[in-house]
């Protein structure tokens, strides 16, 4: 189980995009990419919950898409809209 100190807040996910399951990432720290990071968290009904990258991209300078593994289609990517994303301290070097 993942405890509140291990993770920090890095943003929010704000919306779908395409059809593929990606969703577009608002971020406040761009530690997710000075780091290699192979999973980020999300808050989903209270709980931090893992999601692996499967790619990202940068869309603008405070806003990327993320393909999780596993999030394959809209509707997928529709329960994530809304969700703060969350950083595992673990990852910095």
């Amino acid at each position: 189980m993942v405890h509140e100190e291990d993770i920090y807040s890095i943003g929010h996910i704000t919306r779908t995009h395409g059809v593929r399951g990606e969703v577009a990432f608002r971020f406040t720290s761009d530690v997710w990419d000075r780091v290699d990071a192979d999973y980020l968290f999300c808050r989903i009904d209270g709980l931090p919950v893992p999601f692996f990258l499967e790619e990202w991209r940068f869309r603008s300078d405070d806003t990327a898409l993320l393909k999780f593994e596993d999030i394959d289609n809209i509707d997928q990517a529709l329960q994530l809209v809304g969700c703060e994303v969350l950083f595992p301290k673990a990852q910095i070097g």
